[in-house]
This record gives C-alpha cells, structure tokens and sequence, in this order.
C-alpha cells in the first residue's frame, strides 16, 4: 500500500460551471465567484389558466392579492399584475398597499414583452414583515381584467363586490364559480435565503490511478478548504457522500453528512465515488455570502499494483456529458396516444428514406406546416387547442381551431418524439420554435415550423454558419453581438422565402426560453392550457439570462448556465477498474439516453452484443477495443463510445 492525497480544486468559472446548480445561485463570469443571485419573485401560482378565466375590476368590483414574505427588506420593489385586458390608454388603476395608495396610469403603448404583464414600481417601505395586502380597484368608469389560476390554497386572494365592504375568497371569476389566486405577483431586489450548487459524481479510484484505470485503495480522511467571504447574517454549508456506483441509488451510496466530520465509519466496502454539495445561507436579503474558492483533499492508500500488467490506454473517446441543474420530462415509450399518433397520422412513411438524419427532422417539420391551410385564425368553432397534438391535427383538419406557430411546434415536437427523436419547444419574441438532439453534429438545432405564415410556399427552415446548423442561443448570440458572418436560412426553398429577412428574423431570438417537457401526449399538466393565445405567464418555462438580457421580473425561472440548456442526450460513459484478475478489467457503463433499452458492446472487433451495465473485459496481448453504444426502446442508436488500451 502506499498513501496519497488527492487534491480538487476549484477556483474558476469552467470549474464551478460544470457542476449544477439551482436558480438562487449566480456565477460570476470574470472572477469565477459564486453567489446567491439577487432578485426574489414571490407567486402563489404558477400561470397554469387561460385568458376566459377572467376576473374583472371596477369601481364597486374590488379584489384583493396578499403576499406573505418573511422579510421585505429591499432597494426596490416591483408589482406585477398580469392585465389580460386593458382599457384605453389614460386609465387609472387604484392600487393600495397596505396602508398606502399609489395610482397606475394605463399607457399609451406597450412593447412586446409588456403586452399584458404590467411593472408596477411600489414604495419599498410600504411593505412590511409578514402578509401584506394589495387591493385594486377601478378609479373610473373603465374596467381591468385580470386572470385567475383555480385552486384552494394558499387562499390568498378575494374579491368585492360592494367596494371593499364585504370579501369573497370562494366564488371567483366571472361567474363567480372559481377558487384560486390571480396572477398577481412582486418582486424584490434582494437575496433568496439559500441555493445550492452540486457537483457531478467524483470517481477517486480513476483519480488515484496512474493510468486512468480506477485502482483499489482505502479510504482514510476527506477535507475541505473553502475560500470564502461571509458577511454577517450569512453562511456555506458543506456536504458530500459516498457511494460504490457512478450513479446515485439509494442502495449503494451513504446519505449526505456534513464534510467537518470525517467520513462515516464501518462501511462495508470502501467507496469509490464522492459527490459534494455546497448550500449558501444568508439571514439579510441585503447579503450575500461568496465562494472565490474550494479545495478538496482525499487521504487515500493505494493498493500496489504488484503483477498486474501495465495497460495504456492509446485512446479515449468517451465524450464528457454535461448535465442540466433541471430534469427534462421526456415522453415516454409506449405511451398510447403517441403510438396511435405515429399510426395514425403514417410518421414512419413521413420518414422512409431519409438520407441524413438533418433531412429526417427537415421532412417532419415540412410534414407539419402542410397539415394547414388557413392558420392563423380562430376557425369555426372559435378555439384555440392546448398542447396536445392529436387534437391539434383533428381540428386543423377540419379548420376547426386556430392554428399558429405555437401549434405548428406543438405537432413537430411530437412527431419527433413518437418516433423517439429528441426535440423540445421554445418560447422567442411573438413566436415559438423547436429544438432538436442532433447525432450527426452532436448538438442542438433550431427547427422553425411555424415562421412562415404564407399557406402558399410553407416555408420551414433552420439556421447554419458556416453550413453549420445552430442552436437557439447560437442565434441569440449572433443577434446581440450583430455578427452574422456566414449566417444563412437553409434549405434553398426557405433561403429564396426568407432571402431578406436572414438578419431581421435572428431578432425574434432575443429572448428565448425552453420548455422542460415533451410529454404532453401523456399528460397536458403541468404548462398553459391555451399556450400563445396571449403572452405567454407559465411560470415552468426556463429563460436564458446574461449581460445583455436581465431576467423577466414576472418569471422565476432564469439562468445563465449554458449547460442548464445544452445537455448531452445519448450518450455512454465507460468506467473502468482493476480486479482480482490481472488480465479483466471490470467494466460499468452509464448513459443519458431518454427511453433507454440496452447496451450494445463490442470487444477487439468481435460481435456487437447487448451487455449490463456491468461486465467483465479479459484483456489479451497487444492492442484492446472496447466499443459502446446505447440504443433506446425506439430502435436508435447512440454515438460510440471507445477505449483502446495495450497491454
């Protein structure tokens, strides 16, 4: 045996951005510093409504919001009311806060992204520890809608109809039939109380290796040197836990324990992986602490190599996976009305013979928009369909329903998942776009199904630079910074529609936001019932921030972690470690396939054979080839993963 110390550290922005973390947590991109992010938005629903579920506000019809926040300590103060529909330009909203009175005043226009969610500047000394009480009332003979979110709790929100004499907290809403909490909510610029950031899962016998093969070795102590300034009111919370596989289970890793402990004593076998997590606190919404540094050591005895063969390992080809902090909800295989989707609508002939996987998506989209011929109109029995794909098809087959982008999406984005291609939907400036996994060029690609609104040409088309598809943010990048050098509109059909408006249209991806979910066929929950209608108030979508776009106050949900939005799907790592044997290594494998079947492995060019995720590789003389993929339930196959060692 000999002793060693293994030492992580992490001083700069790549090293901290690879792990996770939550929306309360920021990450400094010059100094590489974490923190907590400053900007607290307080709801009590989530914008899961419509624009029919209506409340309406005038002189003698008063409602009431209350917000309960703990400590309103702040520099400043937004109210945000989400006005579904506004009287004319001068109106006046009442507004009493607590036991001040200040006056909205409707404006003569309002931008985009303003339509309908209005920002309200409140006096922050208004606010008070506690519940506090906004009441709106008309302040003349104009009325103001408002929406409602139906639910029971947390009840607080009431309406009156005798100005203010007598409330109601039951019967809500036009027909006075609803329960629940309008969506009303405010923002403060101060520091949540808490986020949490989490790194991936550490293999110490890989790092206590020579070689890159994790080696056997005893565990003997775990220490953390934190670099760190904690103002008063504040504090970090360090802790990690152990466990024997590369991936969490509750069967083979320790529960999280507090890293100025020693690690945990008389476990039954030493184990190989560590994961840490860190917890920023503070007491004072006016304090942050910060992180400029962390540094882990690990006492270890490693166990001598004596007889075993020296390996080298002559290529590495296993991509390193970058995680989302959020889960994305994928639909899943086997889900019915995916499979009468697929069936009934012919999505395999849609498909056959496409010579590339980019032509694939290409004649899915094109599929799509032709599905309509008069989009953009309410259809004859006035409707606008939720998310869900099949009655999106039936109407717009019939005419029946409004059908525009956010539909057109709605049908791509299922398609491809019924057929087990990964794609998901975003939300951009008064438009809504796709994104899909590409294999071939092993990153994400904007897929617009909906931009053209000519039913003549039906142009759909993606983006490239330099013959390069590109990715939402790519296109928002290239927007902000105004380089549109090699930009282009492909294929040739939507190029010749477009041919004027390449640059104005990367406009529209000024903002944009992903939806975390694709699985609407299963369940339309949660999301908006009537998704584009009206600007969009779900507050489950995740927006992109950075220097040049601050986060929507109304929005909860933001971040600037690249990794958050461009996770690597389909992928397969290799883990490999000493045994017993000297000629077999033992061999586990994890993947981030959605809908993942099995394993297909191939050792020293032999057969291609589903194998578990962990077997054992006997090595021979010479050169070795550890050949992986995964495949998932739909028949797709993952990009290879190879080892090549000698022996």
């Amino acid at each position: 045996m000999s002793a060693k110390t293994m030492t992580l550290s992490y001083q700069s922005f790549a090293e901290f951005d690879a792990n996770t973390r939550d929306l309360n947590l920021d990450l400094d991109a010059e100094s590489g510093y974490v923190s907590l992010a400053k900007g607290v938005t307080y709801a009590d629903e989530m914008g899961s409504c419509n624009n029919r579920d209506i409340e309406t506000v005038s002189q003698t019809q008063w409602i009431r919001k209350q917000f309960w926040v703990d400590n309103p300590r702040t520099e400043n103060a937004v109210l945000l009311p989400y006005i579904a529909r506004k009287p004319r330009p001068g109106s006046r909203l009442r507004i009493q806060i607590n036991d001040k009175e200040i006056i909205f005043e409707e404006p003569t226009e309002r931008e985009y992204w303003v339509d309908c969610w209005t920002k309200i500047p409140i006096p922050a000394e208004a606010l008070r520890p506690g519940l506090n009480t906004f009441i709106f009332s008309a302040d003349g003979d104009e009325t103001w809608h408002f929406l409602i979110e139906h639910s029971r709790q947390p009840n607080r929100s009431a309406k009156s109809r005798d100005a203010g004499r007598n409330w109601d907290d039951e019967r809500l809403g036009v027909n006075d039939t609803g329960d629940g909490e309008y969506m009303i909510r405010l923002k403060l610029d101060q520091y949540p109380s808490c986020g949490v950031m989490e790194s991936p899962m550490i293999d110490l016998g890989k790092l206590a290796s020579e070689d890159g093969i994790a080696v056997p070795f005893d565990l003997y102590g775990i220490r953390f040197n934190l670099q760190a300034d904690k103002p008063a009111g504040t504090r970090i919370d360090l802790k990690c836990r152990l466990g024997w596989t590369p991936e969490y289970d509750l069967e083979t890793w320790t529960d999280w324990f507090d890293v100025t402990s020693d690690h945990p004593h008389h476990l039954p076998l030493v184990p190989r992986y560590l994961q840490w997590q860190m917890t920023l606190r503070t007491d004072n919404p006016r304090c942050t602490p910060r992180v400029e540094g962390l540094k882990i050591s690990v006492d270890v005895e490693v166990e001598t190599e004596g007889d075993a063969p020296s390996l080298k390992i002559t290529e590495w080809s296993v991509p390193t996976v970058i995680q989302s902090s959020h889960r994305f909800s994928y639909l899943p295989a086997g889900t019915k009305r995916a499979e009468i989707l697929r069936k009934r609508w012919k999505l395999d002939d849609v498909i056959a013979g496409a010579e590339s996987e980019l032509v694939r998506f290409a004649r899915l989209s094109a599929w799509t928009r032709g599905q309509w011929e008069d989009g953009w109109n309410m259809g004859e029995i006035d409707f606008c369909p939720p998310w869900d794909s099949m009655v999106i098809l039936e109407l717009a087959s019939r005419q029946f329903a409004l059908g525009m982008c956010t539909h057109y999406t709605t049908v791509f984005v299922h398609a491809c998942a019924a057929l087990g291609l990964i794609a998901r939907t975003l939300v951009i400036r008064c438009h809504c776009v796709a994104e899909v996994w590409s294999e071939d060029y092993d990153k994400w690609v904007m897929i617009d199904t909906g931009g053209d609104s000519n039913d003549e040409t039906k142009a759909t088309y993606y983006y490239t630079r330099n013959r390069i598809p590109m990715s939402a943010l790519d296109i928002h990048d290239a927007w902000i910074r105004q380089d549109f050098d090699g930009v282009a509109i492909e294929p040739k059909s939507a190029a010749k529609r477009f041919e004027k408006d390449v640059i104005s249209r990367t406009q529209l991806f000024e903002r944009f936001c992903i939806h975390l979910r694709n699985d609407e066929l299963r369940t339309l929950s949660p999301g908006e019932s009537e998704h584009g209608a009206g600007s969009y108030h779900y507050d489950g979508y995740l927006w992109w921030k950075d220097d040049r776009t601050p986060p929507h106050p109304w929005f909860s949900k933001h971040s600037g972690r690249v990794g958050d939005f461009y996770w690597t799907p389909n992928r397969t790592q290799i883990h490999l470690s000493r045994t017993d044997h000297p000629e077999v290594l033992h061999v586990e494998l994890t993947t981030t396939t959605p809908n993942f079947k099995a394993y297909l492995v191939q050792m020293n060019n032999g057969d291609w054979e589903p194998q578990p995720d962990g077997f054992s590789w006997k090595l021979r003389p010479g050169e070795n080839c550890l050949r992986v993929r995964a495949v998932n339930k739909f028949g797709w196959k993952g990009k290879e993963s190879r080892v090549i060692l000698s022996v």
